[in-house]
């Protein structure tokens, strides 16, 4: 239990951040800030497990570059997470741009890995605490790995005919979010 402005306040937990930070990415606007990548996420995925070391708890893609959330309900799981291989030497590490989502008072600022951004859940909104850099060097083969596992799941379970709908019309989503990243008209 937590007090924020004079009330009391559940803390969330690790579900309920992944949960948020899922819904973050997917949001149907964007964030005002002259950073690209609080523009909202085309695919988002949570928790996939996979051969790879780093099971991302949500990881979202945008048509040029990943975004990755790791949710921290507890200080003793942020402290743990350091000591983790991909935290270490971050090249190995999924996401391009990466960010904690915490309960409020978790991680401070200046504990963040280099480049790493934060976010904070008050009551059910996310608060922007510190802005995440574009990495240049990251793991893009897990990513891929991570992809390729879904795509193979999705093919497993014969949902092909899903994927391979022809019926996507100009007002679609996906349709409208690949030609405005290529630039294209709508």
């Amino acid at each position: 239990m937590v007090i924020i402005r004079g009330e009391i306040v559940e803390p969330k937990t690790h579900a309920e951040l992944v949960e948020i930070g899922y819904k973050w990415l997917l949001r149907n606007k964007s964030i005002k800030s002259n950073l690209d990548f609080y523009m909202p996420c085309q695919l988002a995925l949570k928790e996939i497990s996979t051969y790879n070391t780093e099971l991302p708890d949500v990881i979202g893609f945008r048509m040029d570059y990943s975004i990755l959330i790791e949710c921290k309900a507890s200080r003793n799981d942020f402290l743990a997470d350091a000591k983790k291989d991909f935290r270490i030497n971050p090249i190995n590490g999924m996401g391009a741009v990466r960010f904690f989502l915490a309960n409020k008072g978790i991680i401070k600022v200046e504990e963040l890995p280099n480049g790493w951004g934060l976010l904070e859940v008050e009551k059910n909104n996310v608060i922007i605490l510190k802005h995440a850099e574009y990495l240049e060097k990251y793991n893009i083969q897990a990513e891929k790995m991570l992809l390729l596992t879904l795509l193979k799941r999705i093919a497993h379970f014969n949902l092909m005919d899903v994927i391979n709908d022809t019926r996507l019309k100009k007002d679609d989503y996906f349709y409208d979010s690949c030609k405005i990243e290529q630039g294209g008209e709508r």
